[in-house]
């Protein structure tokens, strides 16, 4: 038996699309005593539900870079931005060319319906910092020999750019997507970065309460 459900609020940020869904029919409950009823709430991000979605993929997928596949991933983060869903962040340590892409087909065989947006940095890069992400983009890419479009795959049906608002979620659940890997990592020498020497950030650091600057 199906009753109509929704739409609710979600993870994207966007209302989700209504439909029909399973229902059933609860004829008894038991439980511990002082029970703990553990849930989240999806909504706008940044919020608690997309910090923990985010927090509990990053390990798991973590662990089977590493363990199972054996790469040379230093971190991983999926953005609070997409819903701790939608845009992944990879270290690495670049010992081979092809590395940056094996990390990004890794990634969405890993859960095909999630990390629509890939980015791999080098393992300076510190991908719980978006800053740095977004600056090893801005200056590692050359957009026509880095970006690699993976087309006519699995997508997350509340994902509001698959279909219209009308469409409802069973349709939407046949919907493909599509999803884009960004490898911004250095693929050549780069000159020094224009920065002062650790040391010297970190004696400043040190010293600041002492210089009687707001």
């Amino acid at each position: 038996m199906r009753e109509h459900e929704g739409p609710f609020g979600e993870y994207t940020g966007y209302m989700g699309s209504s439909g029909p869904s399973f229902v059933i029919e609860v004829t008894a409950i038991t439980h511990r005593r002082d029970p703990i009823y553990q849930a989240f709430f999806s909504q706008m991000p940044p919020s608690e539900s997309s910090c923990i979605r985010g927090t509990g993929r990053d390990v798991a997928l973590l662990q089977y870079m590493r363990r199972d596949l054996r790469l040379p991933v230093r971190d991983v983060r999926l953005l609070e931005a997409g819903g701790g869903a939608a845009f992944l962040a990879i270290s690495l340590r670049r010992d081979h060319p092809a590395l940056p892409q094996r990390a990004m087909w890794a990634a969405w065989a890993y859960d095909p319906s999630f990390s629509k947006w890939v980015v791999v940095v080098d393992e300076d890069i510190d991908v719980r910092d978006y800053f740095q992400v977004l600056w090893a983009m801005s200056w590692h890419v050359q957009p026509e020999h880095d970006l690699y479009v993976n087309r006519g795959t699995a997508g997350v049906a509340l994902d509001p750019s698959v279909a219209e608002e009308d469409v409802n979620q069973l349709e939407r659940k046949t919907v493909l997507s599509s999803k884009v890997g960004v490898d911004a990592t250095r693929k050549h020498k780069f000159p020094a970065r224009s920065v002062p020497p650790k040391e010297d950030l970190d004696r400043v650091d040190a010293h600041w309460a002492e210089y009687g600057l707001e």
